[in-house]
């Protein structure tokens, strides 16, 4: 999953916190802590996780390759700057892991994990992109030779060891609202990271948020296009791009929102079953999720469950093929914000209902026995992180 809020919302809510009276505990030194917490009892249902740190962090997003190796990455404040998070669960207990050597601010926004002692996670740091590897003991940050103050990566994945996909934008030096980004493309063939030619027609004024690998020769990027000078949540119409194993092809969408539309996230079942999620919105409408879905040769909308209330978005989707999709996002209702999580069925996606609560869910993975989920909750006015598993 990825940043959903920008550093400078960050550095909002941190004091928003402190004004709220956020106790100081918690906030992990750069050596490893083990903490012991017991998992919620698997019924299946959505539960939530006790989670190691109580205040503070924002969590981006998850991802593992089984029931005992789940990582979750985001972001904490420290008394001094914004700092990469890193979270593991072997199955009894979490684990919290400093970042690499050197890697001082910023935030880790997306993890790919290919077994017990291969990880990547990207995101941005200050002063530039973030890569960093776990071998298994330590993350590593990885030299990446991009221009470090234009880069910011998104979402990453991988046809396996070796062979990896990351996606995001080149930022201009301008500050929001007066940037106008451009979709970005990176690939490590096992030899260190690399730009790829972007698609023909892909301009200033996009982004790239969510990418899937269906084979070497077949992957999907989503994102946005259109943009002025606004940011990328805006974006007048959704991009989604595709390797066919020589070069990226932008492939056309459906825009159904007349004011914005915007993808998040993809995931790819099979060459002929592709689904990304995201928002859009007509003028003076409540936002509303937006699902598209790729049957081999076309994109088109599919039906999303109408949640009601003060708007609603979709920022992750995950799919497994004992799980089955599922998506995450947030609704609103009565000026509250409420998780939101949805899953395909055989009438098509349907709302998974919860236990109520104010919050949203960022970033989700989909397993081959369980289905992960993080956000941001509160209790007792304070902003909390949020983990929740289905098995």
């Amino acid at each position: 999953m990825r940043t959903r809020i920008p550093a400078f919302a960050l550095i909002l809510i941190a004091s928003q916190m402190a004004m709220l009276g956020a106790p100081a505990q918690g906030i992990p030194s750069r050596a490893d802590v083990g903490l012991g917490r017991a998992a919620p009892r698997c019924d299946g249902e959505l539960r939530r996780f006790t989670t190691p740190i109580r205040y503070g962090p924002d969590l981006s997003n998850v991802g593992g390759s089984g029931p005992h190796d789940v990582w979750v990455v985001g972001s904490y404040l420290d008394p001094r700057r914004v700092e990469p998070l890193f979270w593991h669960w072997n199955g009894s207990s979490w684990k919290v892991v400093s970042p690499g050597d050197g890697t001082y601010g910023g935030s880790a926004d997306d993890v790919e994990v290919l077994g017990p002692s291969d990880a990547w996670a990207v995101g941005w740091r200050l002063g530039g992109n973030l890569i960093e590897h776990w071998n298994g003991e330590q993350w590593r940050r990885v030299p990446t030779g991009l221009p470090v103050d234009e880069v910011g990566l998104e979402a990453i994945d991988s046809v396996g060891p070796g062979n990896l996909w990351a996606v995001g934008s080149k930022e201009s030096t301008s500050p929001p609202p007066n940037h106008r980004p451009r979709a970005f493309i990176i690939h490590n063939r096992g030899n260190g990271w690399h730009p790829v030619r972007q698609a023909s027609g892909v301009a200033v004024g996009s982004v790239l948020k969510g990418v899937a690998v269906v084979s070497r020769d077949d992957i999907w990027a989503v994102g946005g296009t259109g943009l002025g000078k606004q940011s990328w949540y805006e974006s007048p119409k959704p991009l989604a791009e595709h390797w066919n194993g020589h070069r990226w092809v932008v492939v056309q969408t459906p825009s159904p929102g007349t004011e914005v539309n915007v993808l998040q996230s993809v995931t790819a079942i099979g060459p002929d079953d592709v689904w990304a999620v995201g928002m859009r919105k007509n003028p003076g409408q409540a936002s509303r999720p937006l699902i598209l879905h790729f049957d081999g040769r076309s994109w088109s909308e599919a039906a999303s469950p109408w949640v009601g209330g003060d708007g609603s978005d979709l920022f992750e989707v995950s799919s497994s093929a004992t799980m089955g999709a599922w998506a995450f996002g947030r609704r609103g209702a009565n000026g509250d914000l409420h998780p939101l999580v949805e899953r395909l069925g055989s009438d098509g996606w349907a709302r998974v209902q919860q236990a109520p609560r104010w919050g949203a869910l960022i970033g989700g993975w989909v397993g081959d026995d369980a289905v992960w989920a993080v956000g941001e909750t509160a209790q007792s006015n304070h902003v909390r992180p949020l983990v929740e598993r289905l098995c």
